[in-house]
C-alpha cells in the first residue's frame, strides 16, 4: 500500500540500511534489503551433495557432503557484476528476466550457484552484444 512506501523507514534502518550525507550535513537513510530477504527474493535454496571434486561454489564438511547455493534468479553480487546491471532497469535486463521466466514456466529452467549466474550473465551480454551489432547492420544495409 502507499501509505507503508511514504512513511518513510522503519526503526531497524540503522541496523540493515545505509545512508547518504547531503552537503547540509543532513544523513537520508533507506533500508537495504537483508541477506535472508534476498534468499527469499532470488529463490535460494540450500543443496546437499555427495562430494563432486572441482565444481567452484561448494563447501564441503569433510565427510564427503557438500552443500550447495542455488537459485532461480542471480543474487545481488552477481547481478551487480554483470553488464545488464547499468544502475537501473534497464530494457535488457527486461527482456532478460521475461526469457528467463519463460524458460521457468516452460519447464525449462535450472537453478544455478553465483559462479554458474556470473557465467550465463556474461554469455548474456555477449548475445545483446551480437544482437545489436547484427541490428545496427541491418539498418545501414
Amino acid at each position: 500500500p502507499e501509505d507503508y512506501v511514504t512513511s518513510g523507514p522503519s526503526s531497524r534502518v540503522t541496523q540493515v540500511g545505509s545512508f547518504y550525507r547531503t552537503e547540509d550535513g543532513d544523513d537520508l537513510w533507506d533500508e537495504m534489503p537483508t541477506d535472508d530477504q534476498m534468499d527469499v527474493t532470488c529463490g535460494v535454496y540450500k543443496i546437499e551433495r555427495v562430494e563432486d571434486v572441482g565444481r567452484s561454489g561448494i563447501r564441503g564438511d569433510g565427510r564427503g557432503r557438500l552443500t550447495e547455493r542455488v537459485s532461480w534468479f542471480p543474487k545481488d553480487a552477481s547481478w551487480r557484476g554483470s553488464n545488464l546491471n547499468g544502475g537501473f532497469w534497464s530494457s535488457d535486463a527486461q527482456s532478460w528476466y521475461q526469457r528467463r521466466v519463460e524458460k521457468c514456466l516452460g519447464g525449462q529452467f535450472k537453478c544455478e550457484n553465483q559462479t554458474e549466474w556470473k557465467k550465463s550473465l556474461k554469455l548474456w551480454q555477449e548475445a545483446l552484444k551480437v544482437t545489436d551489432t547484427l541490428e545496427k547492420l541491418s539498418r545501414s544495409f
